[in-house]
């Protein structure tokens, strides 16, 4: 066994899903409940407080602070697309103030530059 059949065989895992089995018709595949999808794992993570909030991004592996309007700027954003009326139209919604059109666009653009959207 070479180098890296060694490495290989340390390192192998057994699959945890079993998609596309092919030794048993696709009904009995069902039954036995081989053909589960993985799951989606949210892209962020967030911690919140009164007057903050953390967010990881597990994409990129980096952890942002921002402060709670932000977060909800991010939230109506993933909900309703990076066009302000929209995310205004979700921010009222939500309650958040949305009397300051430029601090809705200050949070967007802080969001843009930082990649979370």
């Amino acid at each position: 066994m070479g180098h890296q059949g060694l490495l290989h065989a340390l390192c192998w895992r057994p699959p945890l899903v079993c998609r596309g089995y092919r030794g048993l018709p696709g009904a009995h595949r069902h039954r036995l409940g081989l053909t589960l999808l993985p799951t989606q794992t949210p892209r962020f993570r967030e911690a919140v407080w009164d007057d903050g909030a953390a967010l990881y991004d597990r994409r990129s592996g980096d952890t942002h602070l921002l402060d709670r309007f932000v977060l909800a700027v991010l939230h109506a954003a993933q909900a309703a697309g990076t066009d302000l009326p929209g995310i205004t139209a979700r921010l009222a919604a939500e309650g958040a103030d949305t009397s300051d059109p430029a601090r809705i666009e200050s949070a967007l653009d802080q969001l843009l530059a930082a990649r979370l959207l």
